[in-house]
């Protein structure tokens, strides 16, 4: 697959007589469970430079912090949970490291443990059944951040408790698109993008010199289906939502964004939660948070951080932060707007 989109890359730039201007490349691919999209103006004869080393920048932290290659460090972690530590990569250390300050941060409901009880959801969940109740207790056993043991330094890190597991799936791709934003930045681009599939990450402003148009999805309708337009540039945007992976049994809606302090899917009353920062990590971890905690709760938590801006969304309502108002655009109609 991968060689494929390099082979088109050449063409691309093979089939081209002026390499001296500024063109704008897109390519879409597949990694980190998500279609990935990458779009930068840059030279042609930089188009191939600059995309094989952003897919090779993704798919070796894939290789890391992959939830479900067996091979990658995360597994080998999780596999040895309870028993020995083990010697990470940089990436893997930072980003645990960060995790953890963060389920402080949020007092826990954004918690990487809750892998465990993720797992067994998505096995009942391939049926449509909910996990028995005594099977959502005993992983919620597992459920502790502060098993996440680390050694500073000598850069290891070791699961407390046998059958504790870690997931990175609510902060791993914004560390991604921070990566691949500041590969950009250091391969000389001035306008790009980067989307993780709900995390978006933006360099500058448009090649046109406009602002960059990051579509909201609707929760209501089929994906890709909006409900307004941000118009930004220098920031990230990312989305948490319900609509993503769910299923429902006796009249009831499961979807796959767990509360760490229930076992089951969070009932906050939000169908999705978008955070606006620069920082694309933060903005992944915050999305989750707020939208376990819901509207009250989500606002006071947003308040401790800087520079944050949110929308949340119920099934005919928008709520906006006061900065992100102005940057927002309404397309449909059936929702109503309010400033928070």
């Amino acid at each position: 697959m991968r060689k494929n989109i390099i082979d088109n890359i050449n063409s691309s730039v093979n089939n081209s007589t002026d390499h001296t201007e500024n063109y704008e490349y897109m390519q879409d691919f597949q990694a980190m469970g998500t279609t990935i999209q990458l779009q930068f103006n840059a030279p042609k004869q930089e188009w191939k430079r600059i995309a094989e080393k952003s897919i090779r920048l993704i798919d070796n932290l894939e290789q890391v912090m992959s939830f479900y290659k067996i091979d990658s460090q995360i597994s080998q972690l999780n596999n040895r949970a309870g028993k020995e530590w083990l010697s990470v990569s940089p990436e893997l250390f930072f980003i645990c490291t960060e995790a953890k300050r963060y389920a402080r941060l949020t007092e826990g409901f954004f918690d990487i443990t809750v892998a465990a009880l993720t797992e067994i959801w998505q096995l009942y969940g391939k049926n449509e059944k909910i996990p028995p109740q005594s099977i959502i207790e005993n992983r919620m056993k597992l459920t502790n951040y502060e098993g996440i043991l680390i050694d500073e330094e000598n850069k290891k890190i070791k699961l407390e408790k046998e059958g504790q597991k870690i997931d990175l799936g609510g902060i791993a791709k914004g560390y991604a698109a921070n990566r691949v934003i500041s590969l950009y930045r250091e391969l000389g681009i001035k306008s790009g993008l980067v989307n993780l599939g709900g995390n978006v990450s933006l360099l500058g402003c448009h090649y046109n010199g406009k602002f960059w148009g990051v579509g909201l999805q609707n929760p209501n309708n089929l994906r890709g289906e909006c409900l307004g337009v941000l118009l930004l540039e220098n920031t990230s945007v990312v989305t948490s939502g319900d609509y993503e992976r769910f299923f429902s049994e006796s009249n009831k809606y499961y979807h796959h964004i767990l509360d760490p302090f229930t076992g089951y899917p969070a009932r906050g009353g939000l169908r999705s939660v978008i955070i606006v920062h620069q920082d694309s990590m933060l903005a992944d971890v915050l999305s989750t948070a707020v939208f376990i905690l819901g509207m009250n709760r989500g606002i006071e938590l947003i308040k401790n951080f800087e520079d944050v801006e949110v929308i949340m969304i119920t099934d005919n309502e928008i709520y906006l932060s006061s900065k992100i108002i102005k940057s927002f655009h309404l397309t449909e109609n059936c929702f109503t707007v309010f400033q928070i």
